[in-house]
């Protein structure tokens, strides 16, 4: 079965051998999408503009170019390229915008975005009570976001709003701060949500991306919270909940020692002093069904 142990960055054109029909992304930490020819590492031309998409076109309440980077690899599923940020938190309390973007893989034209903050009309503007979503920002997803190719979707794990240690004018649980989020690749449409931190006020982002595995489940860890949980792939619902000594901040993996053999999980957690994240030494492995 497909499954997606991380961010996949290369495309290719059905039908298609000239050049540029297989094709890598790059995305850089001054907010370029970059599309290079597989084989010989120039510029594929037909991409944007000579090659490339400026990240910083159409971000809203943005200052300075230097607030806004990109640190994880793009994602790219069927035709289509997505792109998260990474963004300078704690300079005020309207920041850039944290919106994730997709791309086309062809002509680098902008397909949709999907705020994670909601604006007016979108599900889950009633969860930032006074109006206070219109006063805030970031909410970005600066790790890696993960795709199921076999069921169209992609996952993102949705870090903090800014200021991220103040919420006292933004009321209420705040969606989709603290978030996975399973969204239908080709048009950007939420399939299903899972909030970890209702209303955060400790910058319990979620740094590990979500881990898809053939048998329809999705695990997700990397907050201070010391659980590692499993979902069903489709609908989200909670599966199992799994207590960790440490925390999780990176993984989790998979891995088959034969093609056909068991699938297992295996987990690291270590925690984190700087993060205040409980500290451990520990390897942990589960076998999947």
């Amino acid at each position: 079965m497909r499954r997606s142990l991380a961010s996949r960055n290369a495309w290719r054109a059905g039908g298609r051998e000239n050049a540029c029909a297989k094709r890598v992304f790059l995305a850089t930490l001054d907010a370029r999408l970059i599309a290079l020819d597989f084989a010989t590492g120039r510029r594929c031309a037909d991409f944007g503009t000579r090659g490339e998409v400026n990240l910083l076109d159409g971000i809203e309440h943005l200052v300075d170019d230097w607030e806004f980077n990109v640190t994880s690899p793009p994602t790219v599923i069927g035709n289509v390229v997505v792109v998260g940020a990474s963004l300078a938190d704690e300079m005020r309390r309207i920041q850039p915008s944290g919106a994730v973007r997709a791309f086309d893989a062809r002509s680098g034209k902008l397909l949709w975005g999907f705020n994670t903050i909601p604006k007016p009309g979108e599900f889950g503007l009633d969860t930032w009570q006074n109006y206070s979503a219109g006063i805030h920002s970031g909410a970005n997803v600066w790790s890696t976001i993960t795709a199921d190719e076999q069921r169209g979707l992609v996952f993102l794990p949705v870090s903090t709003a800014g200021p991220d240690f103040i919420g006292i004018d933004r009321p209420g649980a705040n969606l989709f701060v603290d978030s996975i989020v399973a969204l239908k690749a080709a048009m950007g449409e939420r399939g299903w949500h899972f909030q970890t931190t209702h209303h955060d006020l400790w910058d319990y982002d979620l740094a590990a991306p979500p881990l898809v595995t053939g048998g329809g489940l999705i695990f997700h860890a990397g907050t201070k919270e010391l659980v590692l949980r499993a979902h069903y792939t489709d609908t989200g619902a909670v599966l199992a909940s799994f207590d960790i000594p440490a925390g999780l901040h990176a993984g989790p993996n998979t891995y088959k020692l034969r093609p056909n053999g068991k699938q297992y999980l295996v987990i690291a957690p270590d925690g984190h002093r700087r993060m205040d994240s409980k500290l451990g030494d520990y390897i942990i492995a589960y076998t999947l069904p």
